[in-house]
């Protein structure tokens, strides 16, 4: 459950930050799956090592993982547009769930 609602906080954030940042640059359609693979992966394992924190692991407060975990919440939140689109894609799943 910690994990889903870190996940909403960030897909959150990420959506501020890529809407706020958005370039006017047309998107390359010839990006190979292998790259939003790598993306996807980088994310999982980042937000593994967030939640599995021992020193905020007992914290519902998302920033005190943010702040512990600074480092790796900026490699996920700096993925650009392939991580906003598995956070889209990530969101998606969890809402049909419910």
């Amino acid at each position: 459950m910690k994990r889903m609602i870190l996940i909403c906080f960030i897909t959150a954030a990420c959506m501020l930050s890529a809407t706020a940042c958005q370039s006017k640059k047309i998107p390359d359609k010839s990006d190979n799956k292998t790259e939003i693979t790598e993306v996807e992966q980088s994310i999982n394992e980042n937000l593994d090592i967030i939640t599995s924190n021992k020193d905020t692991s007992f914290s519902s407060n998302p920033s005190d993982y943010i702040n512990a975990n600074r480092k790796l919440y900026e490699e996920i939140i700096n993925t650009g547009d392939k991580g906003f689109e598995f956070y889209l894609k990530s969101l998606s799943k969890v809402l049909m769930m419910d």
